[in-house]
């Protein structure tokens, strides 16, 4: 008996640190995240059994400490989005796991600011005049995630700080090709992003505008919503500050500024107050292998290697089923996850998502350089 006691050590062991390993958008990995439901289920129904024997108390207790815990709370399936590995990399870069920068930004703390916090809040509710919060983006095959949702937040809060009256996409190629240390479609750094918007300005970027995103929405499965995606990352094009040929307003006349730029506390409170004051903010997030195929309920690692470092829309949240959400925008399209959104665990800082936090406020004064 000693050596089952062992055995089931070892598989807390396993289950503790995430050493069961299942293939990057495997099937194995979305069954295996499907049924840890009922498995916890199962495990917890065999800490109910009564029994004088020694050994048996202590395998229950030892099973209620170990399996005794939130279950999923989320469900996986094929994504759209994503069909190989290669389909990973070449949206994401190859460049792995990378430091994510920290020190650029001052660090600024809500902590002093008395204010109540509901349960549920939505900026796509809040600030209906603004449509930019409702854009789903897609960064197609370039890992510029954190170019996407930096240009995106500050899009947002461009039209929500100005009462409505600045409804702009502002350009997130522009931060790709121009923004400092960036290496184009490998990789990036979102506070620079934001340092570049502080100091240099954006200009327009949507369909129209002065630099628009130059590579589509795609997928890599028939969804027919899209044109397939290539096999290859992009190559993002060279900082060149002009606008595309036939606008008609000179590049300086389209910038927007921002005259303050910052980090927030990771504390869950402070980001509350910061939507709730000045509109949705750009987040890091540790993204493990499970959270490729998330679709629906509020995510919570479950099995999986870490992958890479993303950066997404913080635009709310709630609560589901008890468990404290934050409701974030995506940049892989509308058929990835919740219409392109996604709900990830609150107060825990789940995959980091509320350490490297990043927000700003606009400047609505005119420049003239």
């Amino acid at each position: 008996m000693s050596l089952l006691i062992l055995l089931i050590y070892f598989l807390i062991y396993l289950n503790g640190y995430n050493l069961i390993q299942f293939n990057l958008l495997s099937d194995e990995l979305i069954q295996y995240v499907n049924n840890y439901v009922s498995q916890l289920l199962v495990y917890n129904n065999k800490k109910t059994a009564r029994s004088n024997n020694k050994h048996s108390l202590i395998l229950n207790k030892i099973i209620k400490l170990s399996f005794v815990q939130p279950s999923a709370g989320w469900k996986a399936s094929k994504q759209n989005r994503f069909k190989s590995i290669s389909d990973v990399y070449n949206t994401l870069g190859h460049y792995g796991i990378r430091r994510f920068r920290q020190g650029i930004l001052p660090i600024v703390s809500h902590e002093d600011k008395n204010i109540e916090l509901p349960d549920y809040f939505d900026s796509r509710e809040q600030w209906k005049d603004c449509p930019t919060i409702n854009i789903i983006h897609d960064q197609s095959q370039c890992d510029s995630g954190w170019a996407v949702a930096s240009a995106a937040s500050i899009s947002d809060r461009t039209c929500i700080q100005t009462n409505g009256t600045i409804k702009v996409e502002l350009s997130a190629i522009e931060l790709i090709s121009c923004s400092k240390n960036k290496l184009g479609c490998q990789i990036g750094y979102s506070e620079f992003a934001w340092d570049y918007w502080l100091k240099n300005g954006l200009v327009t970027g949507d369909s129209t505008g002065c630099l628009p995103y130059p590579f589509p929405k795609c997928d890599h499965r028939s969804s027919n919503s899209y044109p397939k995606c290539g096999y290859t990352t992009y190559t993002a094009p060279p900082c060149e500050k002009t606008c595309r040929s036939g606008y008609p307003i000179p590049y300086i006349a389209d910038k927007h500024y921002g005259k303050a730029v910052y980090s927030l506390r990771a504390n869950e409170s402070d980001i509350r107050k910061e939507i709730m004051m000045n509109g949705p903010v750009e987040a890091g997030i540790f993204v493990h292998a499970d959270f490729f195929n998330y679709k629906s309920g509020v995510y919570k690692h479950i099995i999986g290697r870490l992958v890479t470092i993303h950066s997404v829309r913080i635009i709310g949240w709630g609560i589901e089923n008890d468990t404290p959400y934050w409701l974030c925008a995506n940049s892989w399209n509308e058929d990835w996850g919740l219409n392109g959104y996604f709900k990830i665990l609150r107060g825990s800082n789940e995959c980091e998502i509320e350490s490297f936090v990043h927000a700003g406020k606009v400047d609505n004064k005119p420049r003239s350089d």
